[in-house]
């Protein structure tokens, strides 16, 4: 999966490709020279690059690789760090985000939305441990994006948004770690209505964005 960090500097230099820009931070172009075995086939998603340099990403499975640049030439290594959750179902989605102080959570959503939790990563262990909340923070997540910010209000905190609208009210779909159910706003409140699972939404179709607006006052 080919992932830009910072817009070209040639103006003859032309790509198509998605483009995350994190947290405006000035960055340098890097091609990375994975050294993998090439009898094993690799599907990775999510790659997430932490402040000590290393790419984090997810295999298909759930598994959480990493990439380590160990020698002066530049090559990149490849190894384990944790396997999938335990009990993670086949059909389940899972999502990679770097939270504050670098600490990795995976988003494990079942294929309907009956199930979703949240893991972070013991370092130590190499396990993944299941967590109730999220604190300040929020996560935006889609098909080829997994965002966590610190919540601009209250109201937003501690919840999983998807790119998903209610099939008869239109609001965005949002999952809330403190109810275990989905819920719309109303304005700055739940709506009365809340349900479980993806049934009544409607999923928004490549390409889609998330957007942070300028909360300037």
């Amino acid at each position: 999966m080919p992932c830009f960090s910072a817009p070209p500097t040639s103006p003859d230099c032309k790509f198509a490709a998605y483009v995350h820009f994190v947290n405006r931070k000035p960055v340098i172009w890097v091609v990375v020279h994975a050294i993998l075995d090439e009898n094993v086939p690799r599907s990775i998603s999510f790659p997430t690059l932490c402040d000590d340099g290393d790419v984090y990403a997810l295999e298909a499975e759930g598994r959480l690789d990493v990439y380590r640049s160990t020698d002066e030439a530049g090559r990149w290594f490849w190894e384990v760090v944790a396997e999938a959750p335990r009990g993670c179902s086949p059909e389940a989605q899972c999502f990679l985000v770097k939270c504050e102080e670098n600490r990795l959570l995976l988003v494990q959503v079942h294929e309907y939305g009956e199930s979703v939790e949240v893991y972070k990563l013991n370092q130590s262990s190499q396990d993944w441990e299941k967590i109730d909340g999220l604190g300040r923070c929020m996560i935006y997540i889609c098909g080829a994006t997994c965002i966590c910010k610190e919540a601009k209000a209250p109201e937003m905190e501690n919840k999983i948004y998807f790119p998903r609208l209610h099939s008869k009210n239109g609001k965005i779909v949002f999952y809330s770690l403190e109810t275990c159910k989905f819920h719309t706003f109303n304005g700055r409140k739940f709506e009365e209505e809340s349900f479980e699972g993806f049934l009544g939404t409607k999923y928004i179709l490549n390409p889609h964005v998330w957007i942070e607006p300028s909360w300037s006052r």
